[in-house]
């Protein structure tokens, strides 16, 4: 319908598919992150719970404050560098965490 539009079909189809591997990829990681803890926490899993569900909330928060700041501050060009930080910090504590 919108072919001539947004860069044509096969952009579109491989936007598509990239957007399908990030639900598969992601979708599930809540739903697995509260079982493994419901199973960890014992009798203590609906404390447990409400903690997991509040860290999250305050993740979205801090995330859009986050972006709320960098791009009145430094504008849209400064997304691609924070992302690049970001990773390189998530890597270094996941290669910290596997060595321990």
């Amino acid at each position: 319908m919108l072919e001539g539009l947004d860069g044509g079909t096969d952009q579109r189809s491989a936007q598509d598919r990239l957007r399908r591997a990030g639900g598969v990829a992601f979708g599930g990681l809540p739903a697995l992150l509260q079982t493994a803890l419901a199973k960890s926490a014992g009798e203590s899993a609906d404390a447990a719970q409400s903690m997991l569900v509040t860290v999250w909330n305050l993740g979205i928060a801090g995330g859009g404050l986050a972006g709320g700041v960098l791009l009145q501050g430094w504008g849209v060009a400064a997304f691609p560098w924070a992302v690049v930080l970001l990773m390189l910090w998530a890597l270094a504590g996941a290669s910290r965490g596997a060595r321990s």
